[in-house]
């Protein structure tokens, strides 16, 4: 007789939250996990997915994803971002502001499968246009209020972001205000840094920092942009170190713009960790740079991380950043939101967002996905060959 709805079998479970890392099998029931144990009656599950030679973690969290497809063109569709990607679970930050965060309540979040966390953007139409503020009338503080109480549990935090012409238009004060009205509401702020536009103070990073409290997200972290947490000297300023032993998350967001490999080594190298390893996916995003959660992933693999900690950023260090104790572990009895995948070895040269290059002898691909016990095959993939990207071969 089964008693069970589906078993993983075979592979190696790897959940760094809960420190474990050994061949086993994951039994599903009801749409959560119920077991992990060497080895498990196959007889007993209705259904068994064969994961020999993959790793089984907790499903992928994105802590940095623009996902109103289908509302924005500049955004991806949750679901390609998400479990056909091998990602369970997204967050949007701030695509929506208070003026279209309805999208998300409506229609986005019903009709997806991809667990989707929306962040609130201050301007009241988020991305909606590019600037999103260009005006002291695109923010309104109190429709931002009236929209946490209106979609309170739906909202995880407010986004901002210290770039211009926000910044000549509201300066600092709309940081100190969006942190105000945020920790009222027991969320955290994500702020964006790094200025592509290469302007702004001096010390805009430091006066950034100083204004965030436990919890909140500082996200782009390597930018090499004006605004970031290295210096004139390339030297981590002083508040990015007293940023992390208050509690400030920090959020590596590869994106097509404030990315840099050369930034990421010399942050590492100060003694900075981060977080959360997330993507900034967009639609063009899925196409160009960044691709996908499983290859920004493999590039912490070319930048010297073991596999654990790209798990851990990929899985616990988000849903924690997020503030959700429901997704980045495989805990007994919490839904069961699996990402299987496989590394392969081969010859690649990442891009990074100014166009240096790293090269990766290992890739994180996706196999399969499951979603609250329910399983979803890869999608097609974003490149031309599928999910791989072409070889490396040297000049």
């Amino acid at each position: 007789m089964t008693d069970l709805d589906l078993l993983i079998s075979g592979g190696r479970v790897l959940d760094p939250s809960r420190a474990i890392d050994l061949f086993a099998d994951l039994a599903i029931r009801d749409g959560r996990v119920v077991e992990i144990a060497s080895r498990i009656e196959r007889a007993r599950a209705a259904r068994v997915v064969d994961a020999t030679g993959a790793l089984v973690t907790p499903g992928l969290v994105d802590l940095h994803t623009h996902v109103l497809g289908g509302v924005l063109d500049s955004c991806a569709d949750p679901d390609d971002v998400g479990i056909r990607s091998g990602v369970t679970t997204v967050v949007d930050a701030g695509s929506a502001g208070a003026g279209t965060i309805g999208a998300f309540a409506n229609w986005i979040i019903p009709n997806r499968r991809t667990r989707v966390i929306p962040f609130l953007h201050i301007a009241t139409t988020g991305f909606a246009t590019n600037p999103e503020i260009t005006a002291e009338s695109d923010v309104d503080f109190k429709l931002v209020e009236r929209s946490l109480t209106q979609y309170e549990g739906l909202i995880g935090g407010l986004k901002v972001r210290m770039v211009n012409p926000a910044l000549r238009i509201l300066g600092i004060e709309m940081l100190r205000r969006s942190v105000e009205i945020a920790h009222a509401a027991g969320l955290p702020v994500m702020v964006h840094i790094g200025d592509v536009h290469g302007e702004g103070p001096a010390d805009l990073g430091a006066r950034t920092l100083e204004l965030l409290g436990p919890g909140d997200i500082v996200t782009h972290l390597f930018t090499p942009h004006p605004g970031g947490i290295l210096d004139g000297r390339r030297r981590v300023i002083p508040e990015a170190f007293a940023a992390a032993e208050r509690g400030i998350r920090f959020d590596a967001a590869h994106g097509r713009g404030n990315f840099s490999f050369d930034v990421a080594r010399e942050v590492f190298d100060q003694g900075i960790r981060i977080d959360a390893i997330s993507t900034d996916m967009t639609a063009a995003g899925r196409r160009d740079v960044v691709y996908t959660m499983t290859e920004v992933m493999s590039r912490y693999l070319g930048l010297g991380f073991d596999l654990a900690e790209v798990i851990a950023l990929s899985t616990s260090g988000p849903a924690d950043a997020a503030r959700r104790d429901d997704v980045g572990s495989l805990t007994i009895g919490g839904t069961a939101d699996v990402s299987i995948l496989d590394v392969v070895t081969g010859s690649w040269e990442a891009v990074d967002s100014v166009g240096q290059t790293l090269r990766l002898d290992r890739l994180i691909l996706p196999r399969t996905t499951v979603r609250a016990g329910e399983l979803i095959a890869p999608g097609p993939g974003p490149h031309a060959r599928g999910w791989l990207p072409d070889s490396f071969e040297p000049g």
